[in-house]
């Protein structure tokens, strides 16, 4: 284990033959930065729709913890850009929270909502609603057919307040059920 990795990967967010080798620290980066390669390999040729949010999700986490982790200028260079950072390593290490909302975002970063929406919508060119909504669904579906959770847990894991919440957003996003998610 030479503390290197190799990822094909360009800059519309495609995998191609093109190898790009990033190399980390040997103090266990290297063994988390494998663990997200490995798990955008893992989908990175599924067709289904919300699969698409979680190749971007992880290949954002991937880019986040390479910059994190090499110059912290790049990634951090003002401080937009470090908020930003902030916001949505907190978002994703709260996305199982039903409380995960604009308004408590706001707080905890002591920002005003509306300032927070644009920053958000700005940089990201998604609303953070949107942004949470779809990484909960997103997680949702994985969960239902990698694992053998009830809805009711997956609900719960994902943060949704109620399995009929759940039910309804999967069926708006994906155009089916949970529980056919899971049959296919």
């Amino acid at each position: 284990n030479d503390g290197s990795m190799s990822l094909m990967y360009d800059s519309d967010g495609m995998f191609t033959d093109h190898v790009i080798t990033i190399g980390v620290n040997a103090n266990g980066d290297f063994e988390k930065a494998k663990s997200i390669y490995c798990m955008i390999e893992e989908v990175k040729d599924k067709k289904e729709k919300f699969y698409d949010l979680l190749k971007q999700s992880l290949t954002a986490s991937l880019i986040l913890f390479i910059l994190d982790r090499t110059d912290k200028n790049i990634s951090k260079s003002t401080s937009n850009d470090k908020r930003l950072y902030d916001i949505i390593e907190y978002i994703n290490a709260n996305i199982a929270s039903p409380d995960l909302s604009i308004k408590n975002i706001a707080s905890k970063f002591y920002l005003s909502r509306n300032y927070l929406s644009l920053l958000f919508k700005n940089n990201m060119g998604i609303t953070l609603n949107a942004y949470i909504r779809k990484i909960r669904l997103s997680n949702a579906a994985m969960q239902l057919t990698a694992t053998d959770k009830k809805v009711i847990e997956i609900s719960a894991d994902s943060g949704f307040n109620s399995v009929a919440t759940l039910q309804r957003e999967f069926k708006k996003e994906y155009g089916i059920s949970p529980s056919d998610m899971r049959q296919k």
